[in-house]
């Protein structure tokens, strides 16, 4: 049961891309993604592959990311790919921007079938996903803040400026 989540953001899916499909401009909104080792700079392309490192329940752990759809502006794909306990894990997280109303809604899903965690728990999670409260900002929340919040976004021709996060190593 793949954990899903959707936000309606005022903003066209061109201004909304940048956010989702660069790593670096991820890591604005997404605050487990710590460090990027890329050979690239901007929006992924479809085959590219990078190496992620998340920060989750405190201990750092690598991803590596092979992007396996890549529809600009429409829908990116990404599976990770990380080794825990001397197995391999993948999980893929999936983003698709439908546009609305002059805006976009954002849905984004991550399939944790491969991920190495027995049925059992992946429906606990689900659950508390789906009906569990957050003590933190949802990270589509902040995306679509991000989003809103950057004039340039809704302006034809334009990209959001890049923040000095996380950088390629």
């Amino acid at each position: 049961m793949p954990l899903c989540d959707q936000i309606d953001i005022s903003a066209p899916p061109d201004a909304v891309w940048p956010r989702i499909a660069d790593p670096v401009l991820m890591a604005e909104w997404n605050p487990k993604l710590v460090a990027i080792d890329r050979d690239a700079d901007g929006p992924v392309r479809l085959g590219e592959h990078y190496t992620a490192l998340y920060r989750m329940s405190g201990r750092d752990r690598e991803s590596a990311v092979e992007v396996i759809a890549c529809e600009p502006p429409r829908r990116l794909v990404l599976r990770h790919t990380f080794t825990t306990n001397g197995r391999t894990r993948v999980a893929v997280e999936s983003y698709e921007l439908i546009p609305q109303d002059g805006g976009s809604r954002l849905e984004q899903s991550v399939d944790l079938s491969q991920a190495g965690i027995p049925a059992p728990f992946r429906m606990v999670i689900g659950l508390i996903h789906r009906f569990g409260r957050s003590a933190e900002e949802p990270y589509l929340e902040r995306l679509r803040a991000l989003a809103e919040d950057d004039p340039r976004e809704h302006r034809p021709g334009t990209t959001p400026s890049a923040n000095p996060g996380p950088r390629s190593t």
